[in-house]
């Protein structure tokens, strides 16, 4: 929290909002198997957390990438 200035685990949710919208961007994986591959524990978690983020959906935030 020193060196980030941010807790542990909203450091972690940083990085996986990250890893999600590079897998978004980048590939065709569906929205379930980006959640896998970003460390989300599950795809309501990930959407919830996204969204919060990134004030659109994972499939908004696709479309307009």
């Amino acid at each position: 929290k020193e060196q980030t200035g941010k807790t542990f685990s909203k450091y972690v949710e940083e990085l996986r909002v990250e890893r999600a919208k590079t897998l978004l961007r980048e590939t065709d994986y569906n929205n379930e198997q980006i959640a896998q591959m970003a460390g989300f524990g599950s795809l309501n978690s990930f959407y919830r957390v996204f969204h919060k983020r990134m004030g659109v959906s994972p499939g908004t935030y696709r479309k307009q990438g």
